[in-house]
Parts: C-alpha cells; structure tokens; sequence
C-alpha cells in the first residue's frame, strides 16, 4: 500500500543501473485494479500515479514506483519534483510522457485533468520520464 510521506509522496532515488521490472508486469490487472479502487474509495481527493524510467533511459530509477498527488498538483510540479529527485542541473532536461506516447506539456494543467484523460483501464495513471536523447528530440 501507499505509505505518505507528505502530500506529494516523493520518495529517494536509487542510482543503480539494473531496470526494474514495470508495475504491470508485477501485479495482475486484479491486483492493480482492486489496489486502485481502495486508493481512490480512501483518497477521494487524489489521484494514484505509477511513475518509471523509460526503458531506453540512462537517467537513475525512483525507489518507488507508485505515488499519490492531490489532484490540484500541477505538471510542471510534477516535473520539478523527478527532477529535484535525480539531481539533474538544470541544463538537463526530463521529459515526461503518458502511455509511453503522450508528452506531457502545459506545465499549468491539473494532474487531475491528465489522469481523467488518460488512466489506464487498472485507474492508474502511467507516467514515464526520460532525458532529451531517449526519444530523438
């Protein structure tokens, strides 16, 4: 279960190179789902966020994967947040992405509005984060 820290739940880093294996592939859909449902049935006003490196990243892995943001947080908070955690100067740029396709941009939105838009059909929201280079852009 979700442990808060604090209301953006943002754990350490850890710097080692092995990828970890993606929440999907860990649990089953039952499991994602029922652990979902008890989140949103206990945190109505936040939202469940599964955050991981993408694959072709060299960028260091989150120690945890799944977090929970009020839903009034915002993008470009988010983005601070990872990047405060990976130690990245700020000539280094992350970049996130929902579902592996959708960039994430208007720093301004609500993570609300993103998840309503795009959580997947476990009712967690994927989010994935890379440096400029994985994606060729």
């Amino acid at each position: 279960m979700f442990s808060i820290q604090n209301k953006y739940t943002i754990n350490k880093i850890t710097n080692n190179n092995m990828q970890k294996e993606s929440f999907k592939k860990q649990y089953s859909k039952e499991q994602r789902l029922k652990e979902s449902e008890n989140i949103l049935k206990h945190y109505q006003d936040r939202v469940p966020i599964i955050i991981e490196k993408d694959k072709n990243s060299r960028l260091p892995d989150l120690d945890v994967q799944k977090y929970l943001f009020l839903s009034n947080f915002r993008v470009f908070q988010l983005n601070t947040l990872i990047r405060s955690k990976l130690n990245l100067n700020k000539a280094e740029a992350v970049y996130l992405f929902v579902n592996n396709k959708v960039a994430l941009r208007g720093g301004t939105i609500h993570i609300k509005e993103v998840y309503d838009k795009y959580q997947d059909d476990d009712k967690f929201l994927y989010i994935q984060y890379c440096e400029y280079n994985t994606f060729g852009l």
